[in-house]
Formats: structure tokens, C-alpha cells, sequence
């Protein structure tokens, strides 16, 4: 299996949203790390993800996903 890396950009770039998304010490990002077995590093609104293109591809849908859901509040 081979690594890939890719940046996923998340807009409109907004701390409270971003801090709701991460958890406290990034508690959030390290539980999506482990389920889908990928490395993700975050610095503001800007996602790197490291792992397979399956793993990447299911890292963009959660980030995205779990980020449009902290605009609503659900």
C-alpha cells in the first residue's frame, strides 16, 4: 500500500467552527485519525492527510461533513 498526501482546505475559515471541529486537543481529529487509519495535521483552516486514497477520500468526506454540521449546530 502506498502512502499519498493531500491538503484539504476548509471555508469559510472560522476559529469557533475550526475548535468545534477539532476538540479539545484536537481530541476530534485524533479519533478520525485512528478510525480510518490516516495521519492528519491541521494549522488554521488547512488540513494535511497522509494515508491510502481510500483513506484520504473518507478523510475529506468527515472533515467536510462534520465541519458543514458545525455551522448548523447539529
Amino acid at each position: 500500500m502506498s502512502t499519498h498526501t493531500q491538503n484539504l482546505i476548509l471555508k469559510p475559515d472560522n476559529a469557533q467552527r475550526l475548535s468545534n471541529l477539532c476538540g479539545r486537543l484536537n481530541e476530534h481529529i485524533h479519533q478520525i485519525e485512528i478510525f480510518l487509519a490516516l495521519k492528519i495535521q491541521q494549522r488554521g483552516n488547512t488540513f494535511h492527510l497522509r494515508g491510502s486514497e481510500s483513506a484520504i477520500a473518507d478523510g475529506f468526506h468527515v472533515l467536510e461533513s462534520l465541519y458543514s454540521a458545525t455551522q448548523t449546530g447539529k
